[in-house]
């Protein structure tokens, strides 16, 4: 194998082991999580840490001030810089001397150091710099610490650009994606300690795979290589369990033999002045809001209300005003009124800070007749084809069973996103896609964009992840796989939100699911006594607005009937269900319940024609199964039908 036909990716794992002994990037997490008062997670609640995303958290403590910033990058360099480079730095830089092409998403200079001590002359790229350079080049598309040289001095001010945020790395820059796939391209690629995680390079390193001559990715053996498999599936990878570094050194050995010094040992430096970063209130109110929930984060953006210099009030005010309207239904209905009044003003129209609140607090409330309407404000608005309010006016849409418009608007938003870098709206965007697409019954659309956000959902908010494993659980219960089903009920971002984040919308969906899933492994005995302990907990009274999962529990209780011969029950349900919604999607749900109790096939045809016409295709294709089931032909299609199991298209 020659030098010139191979391409490197070094992660963090080749600076783990002695002498350098740096940090991989989740103890940096940890780190500063511990800074943050936030590291008993793993202890207090059983939760699988590994799943929760650096950058998630580094985007999370960014608070917009310059000093924040400085902060946290002299934390990252004197955790990772002032140490010796190992064997696995001085092959790598032999092997760029021989002519392989190396890429790194580190940020320390350890094989430059090596390389420098070898009298190897090499050219760092980092993003700004041009991509085409002549003789060894290290790519380093997250950017780089500044190299003084040997050894390494630091910085008087740590304003360098670092790419370590979700925001930041959330998408690949057109160039460098296409430079990567070219060097990738016709060679054997190899992968030393990468974990495979980054949001900006995994996408394009799993496309790229398929040009490689070969590809083999070296790690241990365990949960990490576990991942990897699952991330790579059938493709031409192959995956070596064993230690990372044993690979590197023998390819080094195997490519460039006589220019691996053994590396000396360099005395520790000692910061000149004390570390000092601890969070702002607003770093803890927007870390608190991802890990804990949005009533723990209130208290600390009252705190940088009041406390905090150098940050600009009138963000913070309305990151209050949102999560306390979106929580408290006292405070958001007289919010929504003034904000209504002030988008009147020809002045006040073009403000996106109020445009954007008012969406997000319609979209927070139950569904009213009156929502076209406020959609209608919000359409006349300038900002109206911003995503964050694209994104909301979809999510109301999709609710009231307008399931085509809703998927034009969030594929809209979404296109508009993926220039802007916001993960979290961007996982709402997704969510709302995934949804309409089952219930319009696309379900190989929906299985293309969840395949293509499966290994960003670490970055994208925890909360959005468990609401896409729900209804990944609802989509599993549709073919009649109740174990894959319940292993989606089981997944980390669902105990997290469970455990943590609890929030009363959440809940509700996820007990709702979680008694059809039962209902799915057990049968319908007992599933009556959870469904009314649900409405219970949310009850549909006569002059209030329901929750729509609230009548989605009402209309499953009355498909429990049916199963249950319980046609008397079954009419009292559906009827409190129709009087209570004013979603179409759910007219038409209690609809198929009635339908298939009846068996009547000219009722159930006209029905399948209706949902067709309004693009119900979940129903469309659950009319389908039942047909099947009742003329004893075999069931085919995504959709399955039995007796003794509730309806697909009902839920």
């Amino acid at each position: 194998m020659d030098a010139q036909g191979v391409t490197l990716i070094v992660g963090a794992g080749i600076s783990v082991p002695a002498p350098t002994g740096a940090p991989d990037f989740e103890t940096l997490r940890d780190s500063f999580l511990a800074r943050a008062g936030i590291d008993d997670l793993r202890s207090e609640f059983e939760f699988e840490l590994d799943e929760l995303s650096p950058e998630q958290v580094f985007d999370a403590l960014d608070d917009n001030r310059e000093e924040t910033r400085q902060a946290i990058r002299r934390e990252i360099w004197w955790a990772c810089e002032p140490k010796e480079p190992n064997a696995n730095h001085h092959a790598v830089a032999a092997m760029l001397d021989a002519g392989a092409k190396v890429w790194t998403p580190n940020f320390d200079t350890m094989i430059e150091t090596a390389a420098l001590r070898q009298g190897i002359e090499i050219e760092v790229v980092a993003p700004g710099d041009p991509l085409e350079v002549s003789g060894p080049a290290l790519y380093k598309p997250h950017g780089t610490f500044p190299f003084p040289g040997d050894p390494p001095q630091e910085p008087a001010r740590h304003d360098y650009d670092l790419l370590f945020q979700a925001s930041r790395v959330w998408l690949l820059d057109e160039e460098w994606a296409e430079k990567l796939a070219a060097d990738i391209r016709n060679r054997d690629l190899f992968l030393f300690g990468y974990r495979g995680a980054d949001p900006d390079l995994t996408p394009v390193l799993l496309e790229a795979f398929e040009g490689a001559r070969s590809v083999t990715w070296w790690e241990f053996p365990g949960h990490l290589l576990k991942r990897l498999e699952r991330l790579v599936g059938n493709s031409k990878v192959k995956l070596e369990a064993g230690n990372p570094t044993e690979g590197l050194l023998e390819l080094g050995q195997a490519l460039a033999p006589h220019s691996v010094p053994p590396p000396p040992t360099r005395k520790p430096l000692r910061p000149a002045a004390p570390l000092e970063f601890k969070p702002s209130n607003v770093s803890q109110a927007q870390l608190l809001g991802q890990l804990r929930g949005s009533a723990v984060a209130r208290r600390y953006l009252v705190k940088a209300l009041l406390f905090d210099r150098g940050t600009r009030k009138l963000p913070l005010l309305v990151k209050l005003l949102r999560s306390s309207g979106y929580d408290i239904s006292w405070v958001r209905a007289p919010l929504m009124v003034a904000l209504a009044g002030l988008l009147g003003l020809p002045k006040l129209r073009e403000r996106p800070l109020l445009a954007e609140l008012y969406a997000t607090l319609l979209d927070s409330r139950p569904l009213r007749p009156s929502d076209r309407r406020a959609i209608g404000r919000l359409r006349s608005s300038p900002l109206a084809e911003r995503p964050q309010i694209l994104t909301r006016i979809a999510s109301i849409e999709k609710l009231h069973g307008e399931l085509a418009q809703a998927s034009a608007d969030a594929e809209q938003s979404l296109s508009l996103l993926r220039l802007q870098r916001h993960p979290a709206l961007e996982a709402m965007t997704i969510y709302i896609l995934a949804w309409t697409y089952r219930q319009r019954g696309e379900f190989g659309r929906r299985a293309a964009l969840a395949e293509r956000y499966e290994q960003r959902m670490p970055h994208i908010g925890f909360n959005w992840a468990a609401w896409l494993q729900l209804d990944e659980a609802l989509v599993a219960l549709h073919a009649g796989k109740a174990a894959a089903a319940r292993e989606r009920m089981k997944s980390p971002f669902m105990k997290y939100a469970r455990q943590l984040i609890r929030h009363p919308m959440f809940r509700l969906d996820d007990d709702l699911t979680e008694a059809l899933v039962r209902w799915h492994e057990h049968g319908p005995e007992g599933i009556d006594t959870m469904l009314e302990e649900i409405l219970t907990r949310h009850p549909i009274r006569r002059f209030s607005h329901p929750a729509f999962t609230a009548v989605d529990t009402m209309i499953v209780l009355g498909d429990h009937a049916r199963v249950s011969g319980d046609l008397g029950a079954m009419r009292r349900r559906l009827r409190t269900a129709r009087k209570r919604t004013c979603s179409d999607l759910q007219l038409a749900e209690v609809e198929l319940v009635e339908v298939v109790a009846s068996e009547d096939r000219v009722r159930l045809e006209r029905l399948r024609a209706q949902a067709a016409d309004r693009d119900y295709g979940l129903i469309v294709q659950t009319v389908d199964a039942v047909v099947a089931s009742l003329e004893g032909r075999e069931q085919t299609g995504p959709v399955i039908h039995r007796p003794r199991l509730p309806l697909a298209g009902a839920y």
